[in-house]
């Protein structure tokens, strides 16, 4: 599971900025903490879709950069 973890600053008249973007892998575990299988999102914006699509494309990315050894 891949989770966007947004940071902003506030300032006193309230206007926010975001200042930063994360995104932090999680691995459910079962009872042998082994792997486990989640249940699928339901997709149902285009923008739900788009930021999946996205999270396919980085874990692609993590994937090859951990096979070249980065």
């Amino acid at each position: 599971m891949e989770v966007r973890v947004d940071s902003y600053v506030e300032e006193l008249d309230g206007e926010r900025e975001l200042i930063n973007r994360a995104y932090s892998v999680f691995v459910a575990l079962d009872e042998n903490e082994q792997p486990a299988e989640v249940p699928q999102l339901i997709l149902e914006t285009q923008q739900e879709k788009d930021e999946w699509e996205a999270g396919k494309r980085r874990r692609e990315l993590r994937v090859q950069r951990a096979k070249d050894g980065i």
